[in-house]
């Protein structure tokens, strides 16, 4: 039983977008997501192997060495066979159907994504977006994943105090992909707590957790870029910051 936890990073097309100023925003940003590029993809592939424990394998693949095109079929591999679930933040509303855009446009065969992508029911694997999830489906404001994360205690890359952008100006197509790295792994952290809170089992998060960290930590030259996963919170407790009330009744709060 694999889980598959998958986030891109893009870039707007300059041709398309000199060709329709329109899709500027006021503040630098493009507001068409269809002129948008594939730079960097990551993928957090988690088995769970009945006598191992759970198993991790984390790939990504940049622009630096492989067309769109590639990065596209890379990603519809490992959505492949095996797969049982499908894990993004906000893939249904961006990742998700640029994937499918993307492969569109560079004639890439994605029989995998298509299937996950359809409203049809198929054997493949099923998607579940943590947006969706924490905003019933969009019917409260969409937080960012940062913020999800913030609330929960697991790190993000707003951690990092620095964005993907800033590296694909630097023709560094890598660190791109890497911070896509840290998206992966938050968004697994942050689906780890709901299907827990949904199984009342605590230890399910904790379990989990210390298993990617031993994971990280006994590969530390290569994933050292991944270290602030290795320190878990503690569990149960409201996460720093959390207020003035943190877990108090609120009955014993003087106003």
């Amino acid at each position: 039983m694999k889980t598959v936890s998958l986030d891109l990073s893009t870039i707007s097309n300059p041709a398309a977008t000199a060709q329709h100023p329109q899709n500027i925003g006021g503040d630098g940003g493009v507001k068409n997501w269809a002129i948008h590029e594939i730079i960097a993809v990551s993928a957090l592939v988690v088995e769970r192997d009945p006598r191992r424990g759970l198993i991790f394998q984390l790939s990504s693949f940049s622009r630096a060495d492989r067309s769109e095109a590639g990065i596209v079929r890379e990603i519809d591999r490992i959505c492949g066979d095996g797969v049982r679930t499908l894990l993004t933040y906000n893939g249904r509303g961006f990742d998700l159907p640029l994937l499918r855009l993307r492969a569109v446009a560079n004639w890439a065969d994605a029989p995998n994504l298509h299937k996950i992508t359809s409203e049809i029911p198929h054997a493949g694997a099923v998607h579940r977006d943590m947006s969706d999830i924490v905003t019933s489906r969009g019917a409260a404001p969409k937080p960012r994943l940062a913020d999800v994360c913030a609330a929960l205690n697991i790190p993000s890359k707003e951690d990092l105090h620095t964005e993907a952008v800033v590296y694909v100006h630097q023709d560094r197509w890598d660190r791109a992909a890497r911070l896509c790295e840290i998206d992966v792994i938050s968004t697994w952290l942050v689906n780890l707590h709901l299907e827990a809170h949904e199984s009342t089992d605590l230890h399910r998060v904790q379990d989990g957790w210390t298993a990617l960290a031993e994971w990280i930590a006994a590969d530390e030259t290569r994933l050292a870029r991944l270290d602030c996963f290795t320190r878990l919170p503690e569990f149960g407790c409201p996460p720093i910051g959390s207020g003035v009330f943190g877990d108090r009744p609120l009955a014993e709060v003087a106003f």
